[in-house]
């Protein structure tokens, strides 16, 4: 009984929400693709309705992407299309059809230069070949994924360091533009000051003037 409590005090705080969410982005994207017209636009659509799917549905909204993607001669969506077949014949075990698609997909993401696609289609190439007992190509399809993935972790470090560069000189910027307004607003005061000391003056010597007239 305890048990069970515990479990629906989850489903309700951690399960249901997150399924709800995961439904909300559906629904969104579901309604985005009736009126986004045929382009790179709806590709992409299709392909993120593939990854947010349940499980049954994969296969359909990647293969909607592939053929978009073909008739549009839109590389990279082919190139990652292809990679979400390969991963559901990967997942029920159809390891031809598996290596099919995805050995397509890690060749058309060479010859692009997409390393994010790179490195997934590679790892996804040596858990195929390990399954079918090609344990050579498995090991060159791992020792690409290590090399992928390490120039991908160089350029995000590299990324990193240039912003934490910038920081120091934005604050520096920041300081600047402080001083810059606290002097302009200095000037303005001063100017202030003399307009009204020159106004005085001028109010007096009139002043002055009358009476000795007077």
């Amino acid at each position: 009984m305890k048990n069970l409590i515990i479990y629906l005090f989850l489903a309700s705080v951690v399960i249901l929400p997150r399924k709800l969410s995961a439904q909300a982005k559906m629904d969104s994207l579901n309604a985005l693709l009736k009126t986004t017209k045929e382009d790179t636009n709806k590709v992409n659509i299709l392909y993120q309705l593939s990854e947010e799917c349940d499980e049954e549905d994969i296969l359909k909204y990647a293969e909607l992407s592939l053929k978009l993607a073909e008739k549009l001669n839109y590389k990279k969506g082919v190139a990652s299309s292809l990679h979400s077949i390969g991963r559901v014949y990967f997942a029920l075990k159809k390891y031809k059809e598996a290596e099919y698609y995805t050995r397509r997909s890690l060749n058309l993401s060479k010859e692009l230069n997409y390393p994010l696609i790179i490195r997934g289609a590679s790892l996804l190439l040596k858990s195929i070949y390990k399954a079918t007992d090609k344990y050579k190509e498995s090991l060159d399809m791992y020792q690409l994924y290590i090399a992928t993935n390490d120039s991908l972790n160089v350029v995000e470090t590299q990324k990193a360091m240039i912003e934490k560069q910038k920081e120091p000189v934005e604050e520096r910027n920041v300081i600047v533009l402080s001083k810059q307004k606290e002097i302009l607003d200095s000037i303005h005061y001063a100017k202030r000051i003399q307009t009204a000391l020159i106004t005085l003056e001028l109010y007096i010597e009139r002043t002055l003037t009358k009476l000795i007239k007077d």
